[in-house]
């Protein structure tokens, strides 16, 4: 019983500490790709002024640590909203858009952006809920003008 109690505090402790600081990271990089807005156009709308475009992708995998996976668990028994598992699935979302804007690195803006979420475990599975997340679009190069 203390076995199952201390690993549940030191998950609780540890993954609150890896959470906020994968989200400062999260903030920092997001206030420095701003540059590269994201449009929900799609590509035929964008005129004559096309130089080039790139198909460019981002992936994320990210898990929930012990604590949240037995609260997520313990909620689903009663049903409803499982708040503890959201910020997995923030986290995930906003790193693969990350990761798609750094490959993008030069574009003017990126289209036609659509995700893909993947769990990496099964629903009847003992282990944590692990997610992932694929981001894809097209990166827009416009003609410079001399």
């Amino acid at each position: 019983m203390w076995e199952l109690l201390t690993l549940l505090i030191l998950s609780y402790v540890s993954g609150s500490w890896i959470e906020h600081r994968h989200f400062k990271s999260l903030v920092a990089r997001e206030t420095a790709n701003a540059k590269i807005p994201i449009l929900s156009s799609n590509m035929k709308d964008l005129g004559p002024d096309v130089a080039s475009l790139r198909l460019v992708s981002g992936c994320a995998v990210v898990g929930a640590d012990f604590f949240k996976a037995k609260l997520a668990a313990l909620i689903s028994i009663f049903g409803g909203n499982i708040a503890a598992l959201e910020s997995v699935m923030d986290r995930a979302r906003r790193e693969a858009l990350l990761r798609l804007k750094a490959e993008a690195e030069g574009a003017d803006f990126i289209c036609g952006v659509q995700y893909e979420t993947c769990f990496l475990n099964d629903s009847n599975s003992r282990t944590v809920p692990i997610v992932e997340i694929l981001v894809w679009g097209s990166a827009v190069y416009l003609k410079k003008s001399n």
